[in-house]
C-alpha cells in the first residue's frame, strides 16, 4: 500500500501538483491518465524518489514517511518511455544490472570469481535469475544479442525484464507502450495485464492514452492542470464521470457534448458561443435516428468500423458535433449529406454546471431555446 496525503510540487512559481491525496492499494494496477502537462509524470517520479515534493507525504505499507528516501531504498523498479537499455550491453546483461548493482561489495571485485568463494554461489543465482525472467517473457532466444537487434517490442519486454529481476514492492511505467505500433500495443497492453495478475505487485502506470487506461486498470486516476478530478474503477470513470473533463476525455469516440440552459418545462439547446452554460453529454451508443425529433442534424461523414457505424453530423440549429454509434443495418442505410433528426436515451444522460461539475439532475425534455 501507498498513501500520498496533501502533495504538492512547484517549480518556481509554477505549481504542477497540487494537494494530491490519493491511497494505492496492495496489488492494485492503478493507472495516472490525463492530457500532457497534467503532472502525472510528476508525480510518478515523486513516487520514485526522482523528484521531491514541494509539501505533503508519502506513506509506505508501515506508514513510514518515505518521500524524502533515497530511491534505491524504495524498493521500487521503473520502466521507462525510452527503455533505457543499456546498448553496448546484451540482453542477458542487461537484465543482470539490477542484481550486480545491488551485489555484495566482494562480488563486484576483479578477479572474484577466482578468490571468494561465495561467488560461484552468486553467479548460479545470478544466472537462474536471469533464465527464470526470460522464459516468464519469452525472450530467451534474444539473451545474447545487443539492444539495436531488437524490435521495440522485444525492447520493451527486456525493460520490463530487468524490473522484474529486481523482485521490487511496486512496479512504475512511464509510458511505456508509446514507442510501438498501435497492433503491438494491443498486444503488449493485454501481456501486461496478466504480468500483473502473475505477479500480484501493485503496478503504478502512467499514459495519455484512456484506452491503456480503460483497458489495464483497476482503477483510474484522472488529473487535469495538477488536480486529481476523480479516482474509480474504468467502469464507474465511464459510466459516471463526476466532471465533464473526465467525461470528454474517457471513451471513444469522444462524447457528444451540447449547451444547454435550464428551462421550467426541462433544458433548451442554446448557442454554444455563450460563456456561461450547463452542459449535457451524452455518449454515441447511446443516441439514435428519430424521424420525429425536433433535433435535426446533417449528415458530413460515416466511418464503417465493421462492427458499427459512426455517423458525424453538425445540428443545424447551433452547428455542434453530434456523434452517432449506429448498428451496420441501420447505418447503411444513411447517405452523406441528408438531414436526420437525432435522439438519445435521455437516462443516460449527463448534466454539469458552468464550472463542469456533475449536477445531480435528470433530464426529461430537450428542446431548442426560441
Amino acid at each position: 500500500m501507498l498513501k500520498i496525503n496533501n502533495l504538492n510540487k512547484k517549480f518556481g512559481n509554477n505549481e504542477i501538483l497540487k494537494n494530491i491525496n490519493l491511497e494505492i492499494k496492495e496489488g492494485e494496477f492503478l493507472t495516472l491518465v490525463g492530457e500532457s502537462g497534467s503532472g502525472k509524470s510528476t508525480l510518478l517520479r515523486i513516487i520514485a524518489g526522482l523528484e521531491e515534493p514541494s509539501q505533503g507525504e508519502i506513506l509506505n505499507l508501515n506508514n513510514q514517511d518515505i518521500s524524502k528516501q533515497n530511491p534505491r531504498d524504495r524498493n521500487f523498479a521503473m520502466v521507462f518511455q525510452s527503455y533505457a537499455l543499456y546498448p553496448h550491453l546484451s540482453v542477458r546483461e542487461n537484465l543482470a544490472m539490477p542484481i550486480k548493482a545491488r551485489a555484495k561489495f566482494i562480488h563486484k571485485l576483479p578477479l572474484a570469481s577466482f578468490y571468494i568463494k561465495s561467488y560461484k554461489e552468486f553467479k548460479t543465482h545470478l544466472e537462474e535469475k536471469i533464465e527464470q525472467v526470460a522464459t516468464k517473457l519469452k525472450i530467451t532466444h534474444l539473451l545474447d544479442k545487443k539492444p539495436k537487434q531488437l524490435s521495440g517490442g522485444q525492447c520493451q519486454r527486456v525493460a520490463l525484464g530487468r524490473a522484474i529481476i529486481r523482485e521490487p514492492n511496486i512496479f512504475l511505467m512511464d509510458e511505456p507502450l508509446s514507442n510501438l505500433d498501435a497492433k503491438l500495443r494491443i498486444h503488449t497492453r493485454a501481456e501486461l495485464s496478466a504480468m500483473h495478475r502473475e505477479l500480484n505487485k501493485t503496478f503504478i502506470y502512467v499514459t495519455h492514452d484512456q484506452s491503456e487506461a480503460m483497458t489495464m486498470s483497476d482503477r483510474i486516476a484522472f488529473l487535469v492542470d495538477g488536480e486529481l478530478l476523480q479516482v474509480a474503477s474504468p467502469d464507474e470513470m465511464y459510466n459516471n464521470p463526476n466532471h465533464l473533463k473526465v467525461a470528454q476525455f474517457i471513451g471513444t469516440p469522444t462524447i457528444n457534448t451540447l449547451c444547454v440552459e435550464l428551462k421550467s418545462y426541462g433544458f433548451a439547446l442554446i448557442n454554444k458561443n455563450l460563456s456561461k452554460h450547463k452542459s449535457l453529454a451524452i455518449r454515441a451508443e447511446n443516441c439514435f435516428i428519430d424521424p420525429h425529433s425536433q433535433i435535426k442534424a446533417k449528415i458530413y461523414n460515416i466511418e464503417n468500423m465493421g462492427n458499427e457505424y459512426l455517423i458525424y453530423t453538425k445540428l443545424l440549429k447551433n452547428d455542434n458535433n453530434f456523434i452517432l454509434s449506429l448498428n451496420t443495418q441501420e447505418g447503411k442505410k444513411l447517405q452523406l449529406d441528408s438531414v436526420v433528426g437525432i435522439n438519445f436515451d435521455y437516462s443516460k444522460a449527463f448534466i454539469f454546471d458552468e464550472e463542469g461539475k456533475r449536477m445531480d439532475i435528470k433530464l426529461y425534455n430537450l428542446s431548442f431555446a426560441a
